[in-house]
């Protein structure tokens, strides 16, 4: 029996796995968030949590893909530093 193929409608498309720069792994896998929207990478944790990334550009390549959403991990994971504390009026 062949195999089916999925439609380029379909919500999801291949996984793959990221590791980032801080060595969090990610599998990630594209899908259209929204009607008529740019498809994202949707990213899924080693703790089932699932982040919306990054929108899909053109360079489908391992590191092309890598670069992307580690770049947006950088970003969006990385912990803020608390505003500085003003000293107190005296």
């Amino acid at each position: 029996m062949p195999q089916k193929r999925r439609r380029s409608t379909d919500p999801f498309r291949d996984m793959v796995v990221i590791e980032t720069a801080d060595g969090t792994k990610l599998r990630a896998s594209l899908t259209a968030v929204g009607r008529g929207a740019e498809p994202r990478w949707m990213l899924l944790d080693a703790k089932g949590e699932q982040f919306v990334g990054p929108v899909a550009n053109s360079d489908r390549s391992p590191e092309g893909i890598r670069r992307l959403i580690d770049d947006w991990w950088t970003e969006h994971k990385t912990p803020k530093a608390p505003p500085a504390a003003k000293p107190a009026a005296q």
